[in-house]
């Protein structure tokens, strides 16, 4: 009894480190606190954009686009109570854009945190299925002075965390990002939130949870189907 109260203890100590230090090197690319947009797109107006002042975004500014692509009505892009939405009418679609770059003058950024970070995290409160998320990363080769810019994308099948490891944006330098973007190819009637978008490294709780469930520690519960 003694020996398993210890190793909890120890598991639960280095849980503690592990969330200190993945909290320690987050990059908040942003989190909506300011800079409000209210966008309308539609037949008569096919794209409108605002580029505006965000304290809560990196490089300081946050440019919002939207195109409306078919059917009847509108789409419309927000920003309330410290989010970003997107939503389109019945049977209308559209796309959504965020750009941060620094307003034009490249970001410079280390997304890595000087080799912490690993992967961007989409925090959607709200998504529906049947679109697209794709975010872009660029970098500069400082020595031919040449564009570097490589797009992942994921399919959207409801809200959730979307990862993008860092690794995976094929030739691009995440230690020196000039601009990054974040798009969603809306469904008709589609309805999205964005509350976050940093960097960080994966959580390690769930892992050391599932360890310390094995070992008969902590109860693990599983959420019964109805």
């Amino acid at each position: 009894m003694i020996q398993r109260t210890f190793i909890a203890l120890a598991c639960l100590t280095l849980t503690s480190i592990l969330l200190t230090s993945a909290e320690a090197s987050v990059i908040m690319i942003d989190d909506f606190q300011d800079g409000d947009v209210n966008l309308t797109a539609n037949s008569t107006i096919p794209s409108s954009s605002a580029s505006v002042t965000a304290t809560s975004a990196i490089g300081g500014t946050r440019e919002t686009g939207i195109t409306y692509k078919s059917g009847p009505l509108s789409v419309r892009a927000n920003t309330a109570l410290e989010m970003l939405s997107f939503s389109s009418d019945t049977m209308t679609t559209g796309d959504f854009n965020l750009t941060y770059d620094a307003n034009g003058n490249g970001l410079n950024a280390d997304l890595t945190n000087g080799g912490s970070n690993d992967t961007l995290f989409v925090d959607l409160i709200n998504a529906d299925a049947g679109s697209i998320l794709k975010v872009t990363l660029e970098s500069i080769d400082e020595a031919t002075s040449t564009s570097n810019s490589y797009s992942l994308s994921e399919s959207l099948t409801g809200p959730g965390l979307a990862e993008f490891g860092l690794n995976g944006f094929i030739g691009v330098d995440p230690t020196d990002i000039e601009s990054i973007a974040v798009n969603i190819e809306g469904a008709a009637n589609g309805d999205y939130a964005i509350d976050q978008i940093y960097v960080a490294v994966p959580e390690p709780s769930s892992m050391i949870i599932w360890s310390l469930s094995g070992l008969g520690l902590i109860p693990f519960y599983r959420r019964r189907t109805r």
